[in-house]
């Protein structure tokens, strides 16, 4: 009797503890305490037994407590991350646009924008902070621009930005925080036009010009980058000097960004190994990008695919891929049968943007994942559509997984090949894929295919 008791109560707890388990987020109510023997009228070995029951259900609910705690701890840890990692393809957009915002004179909306990006407290703080003061600044809002300025020099006393601030708040001091008159902007367009025009006559006097409006201090970020780019274009040694200086860090980080991308534009064959060792050098992810891009613009395929086969960020890694691709490499030679999803995603697309249907194929048939072998599949659809039928239709004679043959037929499905997907479908055994291939012939717009639904009809 006793052990038919324990048995029971044993069960009980574990019962107890299999539904507190199956709760998401359990919240325990306080354990009711067992009331006397004599009140449950049973005798005190059975009453301790059942005392212990309690207990056991009471560890239960300290480890169901536990586990909930755990898991909400992870959740929060998850969120956290998602949230860093949108956070920093949000920035650099929002950064770019804030500055488009900058150049159409829309100073209340690049506040905002701004203002958004230094309670990100990201990577972009440093700048979002001087332009932010700088906008302030424009109008009219001495004193929040001083705080702004203030907040950049306390919170970040190695920052690069510094040299700039200092000239801006002079300039604030100077100005009494009045909005910048619109001709002395005009004058500063003026007087670049006026230097733009000398560099394609005279270029040895031009240079020199150009150089002392990017060295002072007077000058405006704005026009420091209208200078830059005026030098980019130049042929001049000197020039080319300049923009290496500052692609390798000899200024403000976005000037930097447009330096670096100016000597993939702009810049010579010998450029493309300078960009390339400043995509070392640099520690910041946004310069890096710039090296990138950089190095796409000036058709730099074997610095990118040298990168593409070491970088350790797989963001990098993806974007050095699918540079490459954009360049014109043949990133096939990329592909690793452990690489990790993303990155053989980053080949198969620029296997695709080169309508390499080949090696598609050969991925298709033979990597060891099956969801590799169908976005294999799904990006060999989306090349060249005769090479790539007669690819998939042999595949399909041949496959034997059911997924994979699914994926084919939703291939030609996007391919709108009506003809093939009815041949098929005609020949199919498998009643679920004969469905789902009728299925897709239902979606087209296709007269072959309107006269195959018709023919079932009739049947």
């Amino acid at each position: 009797m006793k052990t038919t008791m324990k048995t029971k109560m044993t069960i009980a707890a574990i019962a107890v503890g299999g539904l507190l388990l199956a709760q998401p987020q359990p919240k325990p109510e306080p354990m009711p305490k067992p009331e006397p023997p004599d009140a449950l009228g049973i005798g005190p070995a059975i009453a301790a037994e059942v005392q212990q029951a309690f207990q056991y259900v009471a560890q239960v609910q300290a480890q169901v407590q536990a586990q909930a705690q755990a898991q909400t701890e992870v959740k929060v840890n998850v969120d956290r991350a998602m949230a860093r990692a949108f956070s920093k393809g949000r920035e650099d957009d929002q950064y770019r646009r804030a500055s488009r915002l900058v150049d159409e004179r829309k100073y209340e909306d690049a506040l905002a924008q701004y203002q958004n990006l230094v309670e990100m407290k990201g990577a972009r703080i440093e700048g979002s902070l001087y332009w932010k003061a700088y906008v302030l600044a424009k109008l009219g809002r001495r004193d929040d621009a001083v705080k702004a300025l203030d907040e950049l020099k306390k919170g970040y006393a190695q920052s690069r930005w510094l040299n700039d601030a200092k000239a801006l708040e002079i300039e604030i001091q100077q100005g009494g925080g009045r909005p910048a008159s619109p001709e002395s902007e005009s004058d500063e367009e003026l007087k670049l036009l006026a230097i733009n025009g000398l560099l394609s006559t005279d270029p040895d006097r031009a240079v020199p010009l150009l150089e002392k409006q990017l060295n002072s201090s007077k000058s405006s970020p704005k026009l420091k980058e209208r200078a830059l780019f005026v030098l980019a274009q130049s042929k001049n040694a000197r020039a080319r000097e300049i923009i290496g200086n500052y692609a390798k860090g000899a200024t403000n980080p976005d000037l930097q960004s447009l330096a670096i991308q100016y000597l993939g534009s702009f810049g010579a064959k010998e450029d493309r190994d300078r960009l390339a060792d400043i995509y070392k050098s640099v520690p910041e992810l946004h310069l890096k990008r710039a090296a990138l891009r950089g190095l796409m613009i000036g058709h730099a395929t074997d610095q990118l695919m040298q990168i593409a086969r070491t970088e350790q960020n797989t963001d990098l890694q993806r974007e050095a891929i699918r540079y490459a691709a954009n360049s014109g490499a043949d990133v096939g030679s990329l592909w690793t049968p452990n690489a990790s999803k993303e990155i053989k995603e980053a080949v198969m697309e620029g296997l695709m943007s080169r309508n390499n249907s080949d090696k598609l194929a050969e991925i298709a048939k033979s990597d060891s994942d099956p969801k590799i072998r169908r976005q294999a599949v799904e990006y060999l659809g989306n090349t060249g559509r005769e090479k790539s039928a007669a690819i998939l239709q042999g595949m399909y004679a041949s496959e034997q997984d059911k997924q994979v043959r699914m994926s084919i037929l939703q291939a030609f499905r996007n391919q709108n090949n009506a003809r093939v997907l009815i041949e098929l479908a005609r020949k199919e055994s498998d009643p679920s894929l004969k469905r789902e291939a009728v299925q897709l012939l239902s979606h087209m717009k296709s007269p072959e295919a309107t006269e195959f639904l018709v023919e079932l009809l009739n049947k």
